[in-house]
């Protein structure tokens, strides 16, 4: 039943539809009694029996009875035409779920919120009420940052002497219940949720702990690519550790995550008392006069300064400050700022302090270096960005043929001096993970320094063919060298992503990702690049797999929540993508542009051109001439309806990058749209197609490139390749204009089909 904007519910004046969900719709209505907005939740009656009503009524008159300010008050319960509505007080506000997706909160925020919704737990549970649903949708955020608990539907009161079970719950939520079904939210689920066994209060204690870890680590504790998996890891797993908190509030999550709920707090009162004492330590560290803060998080490794000019070992800028970043990555409790985000300052004399503000880091370090001889000087200093201070400073003097020694000092300083304590599983040794062969670290150093201009500048084969040429001598003279393997095998890699790739480069890149992650399993980037080897190679559920237990692993790498985006990008998740996205933007403002072209491409696939157009505008104005951003910004033109731009834009980009062959099919997009369809095919070439086998966005494009040519057999042929090579990006495909002509064809409605069934059981 639906609701007319003027007719009226009981007293209530309906004047717009807020929202719809499982329970029903949800109105912004007028009580012109006591003149004052509210909203009105109209439910879906006809499918009530009239015991769950009962049941209902006689739950959400407790809850409105608790007079709680962080849970929502409850005004009236009724009928309207047959079907029930409560009336309760209209909060201007947003959830807690969308407040996550716009903004990056901060710890003191995360504590405040998670203080309010344990003190709205605590007054229900001493009414024997229990919430049964803590999740980010059910919590609303006021503009002054006021929490209010919404939704008890899936409250049920427990009894003096025995806890309640799913399996005897009726609710409003789940309509007509059957014994033993499992309700909630799977991810904030508790173990004896998950199971069906009888819950009590502790089941919102571990609810509220998920919450929590999300608000901090801006992924849940327990995912998986399945219903399955993510009930498996909640019974099984332990969560990962928090990385750059307090001790204090890992201990805090800890406990409320335990498996065991006897081993939980046993009381939100308990929670709320030690969530309000570390709120109250962290805010007297803050004031103290003894300018010691609170523990240092996040750091940037300036690119070192070569004081000498000398041209032979100009390598070392870049190269020295990206080994350091490499080892410190390693830690959990540290967020590094990556190597893309420092590759900005190369040949910029800036101030340290402006750029640790503008990287948004705690700490930043800045060395520079005098070459003479056989002997290497490194001054360095660790800065406290927030005050100037010079939390550790030195002058190292070495051989030449040791400066990773003196990268080790560097590195294992920044962690004494942000007073970090690595984990048993973690340690800070570049003599250990590197090589004892100076020439072969040599050669991983003048590598990683062109592979660095390679992704971070000029795109130019020249310098990628160098990166390839000075790993592969770093190997010959030490096959044990690790990183050089991994670094090899990221050249490889970063070719195909640039849509540039040679024929054999996937198999090469794994092939040298496995050598090396067999020496030193734990290098982030060759893991976080294998998520690619695996979907290139059509293994699809071994991408899934690897890039899950990055996110609960490395939660703070902002190449892993790139990644992460990626990945939800090619499933259709966009809600999810566009949060990796903003969340590897917040681990590294320096990606500010990779991010908003991600960002644009799934702002695409909502339909929503002109914000998308203004994400890629501002970045034009920073990089007016980077392919890929003159490329999708070519791509929303087209898709929009103005083809002709499209066409002049991406004429312009393959004149001055002729080798990255993977826009040609949209640059054949936007000219069928114009008519000239001899010169669309002309761009279809026998390469096009070779690196369209190693991709999975380039053979969508092919594949849509046919279907405006009305090739229908190459258009569903190149499809079904773009979706073994795991993109399922099934919302954009249903809707893509290019595609209208298609839809009628069986094979077009059988892929679709096959997708349909894949993602319902992924969410099952």
């Amino acid at each position: 039943m639906s609701l007319a904007i003027g007719s009226n519910v009981g007293r209530y004046e309906i004047r717009s539809l807020l929202g719809e969900g499982g329970m029903g719709r949800v109105y912004l209505a007028f009580d012109p009694s006591l003149r004052r907005r509210v909203a009105v939740k109209l439910l879906s009656g006809s499918e009530l029996e009239q015991s769950q009503l009962l049941r209902f009524e006689q739950e959400a008159y407790a809850v409105s009875a608790l007079n709680h300010p962080n849970i929502l008050t409850i005004y009236e319960i009724g009928t309207t035409g047959g079907s029930p509505f409560i009336a309760t007080e209209f909060i201007d506000g947003v959830t807690l779920r969308q407040h996550l997706r716009s903004t990056q909160i901060e710890l003191r925020e995360a504590l405040n919120v998670a203080i309010q919704v344990g003190s709205a737990l605590a007054a229900a549970h001493e009414a024997r009420i229990i919430h049964r649903d803590i999740k980010p949708e059910n919590i609303m955020v006021r503009p002054d940052g006021y929490i209010k608990v919404l939704d008890f539907g899936l409250a049920k009161l427990s009894q003096p002497g025995k806890a309640t079970t799913d399996a005897e719950a009726e609710t409003i939520r789940v309509l007509k219940s059957e014994p033993g079904l499992i309700m909630g939210t799977t991810r904030y689920m508790s173990p004896e949720q998950a199971r069906g066994f009888e819950i009590d209060e502790r089941t919102d204690i571990w609810s509220l702990g998920v919450l929590l870890f999300e608000m901090v680590a801006g992924n849940v504790p327990f995912d998986g690519s399945t219903r399955s998996d993510v009930m498996a890891s909640i019974l099984k797993i332990d969560p990962p550790p928090l990385s750059s908190v307090p001790g204090e509030l890992q201990r805090i999550v800890k406990k409320t995550l335990r498996k065991d709920k006897q081993e939980r707090y046993q009381s939100a009162k308990d929670l709320v008392i030690d969530l309000k004492n570390l709120l109250n330590d962290i805010d007297n560290r803050r004031q103290s006069d003894s300018g010691v803060e609170e523990q240092l998080s996040s750091v940037a490794i300036l690119p070192f300064r070569n004081l000498t000019n000398d041209s032979a070992v100009q390598f070392y800028e870049f190269a020295l400050a990206d080994a350091v970043i490499t080892e410190l990555v390693r830690l959990r409790s540290l967020v590094v700022r990556p190597s893309s985000a420092i590759a900005r300052y190369l040949d910029h004399t800036k101030d340290p302090l402006d750029a640790g503000r503008e990287l948004k880091v705690d700490a930043i370090l800045t060395a520079s270096f005098l070459h003479a001889g056989s002997r290497v000087r490194v001054t360095a200093q660790l800065l406290d960005v927030t005050n100037g201070n010079i939390l550790w400073g030195d002058r190292i003097d070495s051989e030449a043929n040791d400066i990773i020694t003196v990268q080790d000092i560097i590195a294992k300083r920044i962690v004494e001096g942000l007073q970090l304590t690595p984990g048993s599983d973690e340690s800070i040794s570049l003599a250990a993970h590197g090589s004892a062969n100076f020439q072969a670290y040599q050669e991983y150093l003048r590598g990683r320094d062109r592979l660095g201009r390679y992704i971070y500048h000029t795109m130019a084969p020249p310098d990628v063919d160098a990166a390839i040429n000075h790993f592969q001598r770093a190997i010959e003279l030490d096959p044990k060298f690790a990183l050089a393997h991994c670094a090899l095998g990221g050249c490889y890699i970063q070719r195909v992503l640039k849509g540039a790739a040679r024929l054999d480069d996937v198999v090469r890149a794994r092939a040298a990702f496995d050598k090396g992650l067999a020496i030193d399993p734990h290098i982030v980037e060759a893991r976080v690049y294998m998520v690619y080897v695996y979907s290139f190679q059509e293994e699809k559920q071994k991408a899934r797999d690897a890039i899950a237990n990055l996110r609960q692993e490395m939660p703070n790498d902002a190449l892993v929540q790139w990644v992460s985006a990626v990945m939800y990008r090619l499933a259709g998740e966009y809600d999810k993508a566009l949060k990796s996205y903003d969340r590897a933007s917040a681990l590294n403002p320096a990606a500010k542009i990779v991010t908003s072209w991600g960002r644009a491409r799934v702002l695409l696939y909502q339909g929503r051109y002109d914000e998308a157009l203004k994400e890629l505008d501002q970045t034009r104005a920073e990089e007016p001439d980077h392919p890929f951003i003159n490329g999708f910004h070519a791509q929303v033109l087209l898709v929009s309806g103005k083809p002709e731009i499209a066409c002049e834009l991406l004429h312009e980009v393959l004149v001055k990058h002729p080798h990255i062959d993977g826009l040609r099919p949209l640059f054949a997009e936007a000219l069928s749209a114009v008519g000239k369809h001899e010169e669309a095919r002309a761009q279809l070439t026998e390469r096009v197609k070779e690196i369209a086998c190693m991709d999975h966005d380039i053979p969508y494009w092919l594949a849509t490139a046919y279907a405006m040519e009305g090739e229908k057999h190459e258009a569903l042929a190149w499809l079904e390749k773009a979706i073994s090579l795991g993109n399922e990006n099934l919302p954009w495909f249903k809707t893509n204009p290019a595609w209208e002509g298609l839809h009628d064809e069986v094979r077009f409605r059988e892929l679709m089909n096959e997708l349909e069934v894949s993602r319902k059981q992924a969410n099952s």
